[in-house]
């Protein structure tokens, strides 16, 4: 089993926009598919061992991360590839506001031109004064290889699941996520949802460290859905630096060295005899790389 490598932007995506960090990685993005006239060709998957089997039509397989990587976006792409290989419509659930929703759309089916590129990070999400690591090079590289997979002709799409203006607490942030992530499986039938949101997000059973009784997204989901196979993993990893926030202030985002298991493996995934942390299991990803924010938001004189 080859390693799920990692995830970057093509230097000739970098040097038009003018809005960019300059500290993208200058790397081609794996080439997934080999297009023909639009229409499904043969998928070049890393295989991952157990993971297979948790991609079955009408589930979901809810991925754990922390924000600012580039492992967890490279993570879920690759298991979008073997969903779509096995031959199961996917749609892709993403912490991201869904007043975004008609940009992406656009995005995923246009030709990935530069003024194609331009129009999407020209959204507020992208160019926020606040980068959490939503907005990464990595979730950018995301959204162009699902959009080279949706130019060959392969069944996906996203399904956009915050809301550009905060709700008034964290719970009810959490419960919208859960409504949100029901209507992506409504629309997915006979397919199979793959989210990617922060691994509090993603616990299937209610309670954090802070507080017992706080309901998750992943909790609600299946108390309005009971009926849904969900599949919870968090993202276990040796160590290295990731782009986080420490604050609400902008001021705190930066990239800092991140503690993990260095006796975690490099890849795989482990399911649990039961659910731990609010979790199914982990992905394994070996050691993270930080993915700085795509878009540097202009900022005021003097700020």
């Amino acid at each position: 089993m080859r390693g799920i490598g990692k995830i970057a932007i093509a230097a000739v995506l970098l040097a038009p926009l003018g809005l960019l960090t300059g500290s993208c990685s200058p790397k081609p993005v794996p080439v997934v598919v080999q297009a023909k006239e639009r229409t499904s060709t043969a998928l070049e998957c890393q295989a991952v061992a157990g993971l297979e089997t948790l991609l079955a039509p009408g589930a979901g397989l809810l991925l754990g991360e922390m924000h600012g990587t580039e492992q967890s976006p490279a993570f879920l792409a690759n298991a979008v590839c073997l969903a779509l290989k096995a031959g199961l419509p996917v749609t892709v659930a993403l912490e991201i506001p869904r007043e975004e929703t008609s940009r992406i759309d656009a995005f995923l089916s246009s030709a990935g031109g530069e003024k194609d590129r331009e129009a999407l990070l020209a959204g507020p999400f992208w160019r926020a004064d606040y980068q959490d690591g939503r907005r990464s090079c990595a979730m950018f590289a995301l959204l162009e290889r699902l959009r080279q997979l949706h130019e060959s002709g392969n069944p996906v799409r996203a399904e956009l699941l915050d809301r550009a203006v905060p709700p008034p607490s964290s719970v009810e942030r959490d419960r919208r996520l859960a409504e949100a992530l029901g209507e992506a499986f409504d629309k997915t039938p006979e397919g199979v949802v793959i989210g990617l949101l922060g691994n509090v997000h993603t616990r299937i059973r209610r309670g954090v460290p802070w507080d017992p009784d706080y309901e998750t997204a992943g909790s609600v989901l299946l108390q309005q859905k009971p009926e849904l196979h969900v599949t919870a993993l968090d993202v276990s990893y040796r160590g290295g630096e990731a782009w986080t926030c420490l604050t609400a202030e902008a001021s705190s985002c930066e990239i800092r060295t991140i503690q993990g298991r260095p006796e975690s493996p490099a890849e795989g995934i482990e399911i649990y005899p039961e659910i731990a942390n609010g979790h199914n299991g982990v992905y394994y990803v070996g050691d993270l790389h930080a993915s700085p924010p795509m878009v540097r938001a202009p900022r005021e004189p003097g700020a």
